[in-house]
């Protein structure tokens, strides 16, 4: 994805298997002085992207709720960024934040309203403002799902 962003700081819930809502996502904005604006990439930094055990970092992320998904979609972002290895919460069997933003027939919708997920960022706590421009190409894999990215926050 490629556009205008915006990032949201909650590193204040941070902790193992922690689940970030609505609400949470809602504080972090105001903290921002700013807001989202639809058709933005928002990228999410919980401070989970510097545990350095790679059975934790997997295994005990942190990830969004369901209600958290929703509140991004309502406010019709078009990327999801966030730094650690799963936007849905830890043990979310029914990965209700993939099956909104990746699968939105599920919800009634056309398909392509999805919303891209961008996973295993870092560094999102070093972006200087909140509102900048995102660059993150995927390398296209034939038949796959999904592909590396280089990330890059510009700054004006």
């Amino acid at each position: 994805g490629y556009g205008d962003a915006i990032w949201l700081d909650v590193s204040n819930c941070y902790g193992p298997n922690k689940v970030i809502t609505a609400k949470d996502l809602k504080e972090a904005e105001f903290r921002t002085g700013t807001s989202i604006q639809p058709n933005d990439i928002v990228l999410i930094f919980t401070g989970w992207s510097t545990v350095k055990d790679p059975s934790q970092y997997a295994l005990q992320h942190m990830g969004l709720s369901k209600d958290a998904g929703e509140w991004l979609r309502e406010k019709k972002v078009k990327t999801v960024g966030i730094d650690n290895c799963n936007v849905d919460a830890c043990g979310e069997l029914t990965l209700p934040v993939h099956m909104n933003f990746l699968r939105p027939r599920s919800l009634g919708l056309n398909n392509n309203d999805f919303i891209a997920v961008i996973e295993n960022l870092v560094n999102i706590n070093k972006i200087p403002k909140p509102r900048f421009t995102f660059s993150g190409v995927p390398i296209p894999y034939i038949g796959k799902t999904g592909g590396q990215v280089r990330a890059l926050a510009i700054v004006n």
